[in-house]
């Protein structure tokens, strides 16, 4: 009997098995609800994926494009370059700017997730969602693929929905 892992079902669903191995996958489906479930999760979320594409994928390629990767597109004229500065006084320059554009960017953060999370590395923000300590990682560990969690966000709430969990040669789940 086949084993239905995430990996083997989502093989499946993409078309990535044929012959035997999709007839030995069909086989075990048969008995195995909740494979069944899983597959289905699987099968609709790539069509979710294809349709948000779709139109993407139907735009023609434009022109330049096929040009260059055909490599008949026109030489691009040599760049000319400009030395900005120079010395101590360039370096200086370089440094200043950094150091400004980090401190904005620090205080700008900081904002975003709110004061207590400056100098917290407990405190992260995965996308709009906001989590403390292992808050995400145990809930990344502890859903089953396919289930529905809504948690704390920055602004309100978020959803997560693990959608394939592969288990590491150390025992560790990897989503």
């Amino acid at each position: 009997m086949t084993q239905l892992s995430d990996e083997i079902l989502v093989a499946y669903a993409d078309g990535e098995l044929i012959g035997e191995d999709a007839e030995a996958v069909e086989r075990a489906l048969e008995g195995d609800r909740q494979a069944q479930e899983t597959l289905r999760m699987f099968l609709e979320t790539a069509e979710l994926s294809r349709a948000a594409f779709d139109d993407i994928v139907r735009e023609p390629v434009p022109g330049h494009l096929i040009e260059t990767i055909a490599g008949t597109a026109p030489a691009a004229a040599p760049r000319r370059r400009v030395a900005v500065g120079g010395g101590l006084a360039g370096l200086a320059l370089a440094a200043s700017i950094t150091l400004v554009l980090g401190l904005v960017s620090g205080f700008g953060l900081s904002n975003l997730v709110g004061d207590d999370a400056v100098g917290s590395p407990e405190r992260w923000v995965i996308g709009t969602v906001a989590a403390h300590g292992d808050g995400v990682n145990g809930l990344l560990e502890s859903l089953p693929s396919g289930h529905l969690q809504t948690v704390a966000a920055v602004g309100g709430s978020a959803e997560i929905m693990p959608l394939t969990t592969f288990v590491d040669p150390g025992g560790r789940y990897c989503r």
